[in-house]
């Protein structure tokens, strides 16, 4: 599934921790699926997860996008927002606002909090707000 807020992103489902830290992007099935699902924007960025099967509000992610310099990327907020608003879309019974916890970058080391929450009125999600905290890794200035 392709969803976006802006960014697209091709969106996929895992069906456990395991597969999800096995995955591996494949630089020649990049190239593929670019070709081939070009509404998912020239770079064709891959964002998979798994829902926790206790507390389904959390997700476990992980986001791909070796065409654009990205081998995995540890906190992607556009797809996670995205992801939240495909989420929220789905359960069209659902009013009011849905809360969702977002792990990314466990597997590489940098483990990313994302929190979102997502508004519905009338069954269609109006507003997807996004949170966190970050920490600063560099620093730098440009001189003109």
């Amino acid at each position: 599934m392709i969803a976006s807020v802006g960014l697209p992103f091709a969106i996929a489902e895992l069906t456990d921790l395991e597969a999800l830290g096995k995955a591996r992007p494949n630089l020649s099935a990049f190239h593929e699926a670019a070709a081939l699902y070009p509404r998912a924007g020239g770079d064709f960025s891959l964002f998979l997860y798994v829902r926790d099967r206790e507390d389904p509000a959390h997700i476990r992610a992980r986001m791909f996008a070796p065409l654009d310099n990205v081998t995995e990327d540890p906190a992607t907020g556009s797809a996670s927002a995205a992801l939240a608003a495909l989420l929220g879309a789905s359960d069209p019974a659902s009013n009011g606002e849905i809360r969702l916890t977002i792990e990314q970058g466990v597997e590489m080391g940098r483990r990313s909090v994302i929190e979102l929450a997502v508004s519905k009125s009338g069954g269609s999600v109006t507003d997807v707000r996004i949170s966190g905290r970050c920490v600063a890794v560099m620093r730098g200035s440009i001189a003109c």
